[in-house]
């Protein structure tokens, strides 16, 4: 099975969804749904004006690379193959894990992926790179 993701619609799809949780915080209406759907806050939160929301986002700690500093970040996504012999339904089929790439040097924060989800592949040993005394022989 393979999975083909168009860039600019999960841009869209993230910015929709983050759109959609702001509003129900606040007296807003969700982008999407059902006609007439109940605009709550989550259980246990007070609904908060716009005013007070861009309050809490100002005072939020922005989350920056590890690696360079920089402060924005794209959607990848990790493709999981999962044997017929573990998946509860008896047939192959691949999972997509969403992580966030920094959009200046690619580097996946810690946080946004943790390690057990590419373990398989950290632990395969990385291929030799020719010398450069090699290279010049060739």
């Amino acid at each position: 099975m393979k999975f083909d993701f168009d860039p600019e619609m999960v841009k869209k799809m993230a910015a929709n969804i983050a759109q959609d949780h702001v509003n129900k915080m606040t007296s807003g209406q969700p982008n999407r749904g059902a006609p007439g759907e109940a605009n709550a806050a989550p259980p246990g939160l007070p609904r908060m004006s716009r005013e007070d929301a861009m309050k809490v986002v100002s005072q939020a700690a922005t989350v920056t690379c590890e690696e360079c500093n920089h402060y924005t970040f794209d959607t990848v996504f990790v493709i999981k193959k999962i044997s017929a012999l573990i998946s509860p339904n008896g047939q192959e089929s691949s999972v997509p894990i969403q992580a966030f790439a920094c959009s200046k040097c690619n580097h996946i924060n810690q946080a946004f992926l943790p390690k057990e989800v590419i373990d398989d592949v950290a632990q395969k040993p990385k291929p030799k790179s020719k010398s450069k005394k090699a290279k010049a022989k060739a």
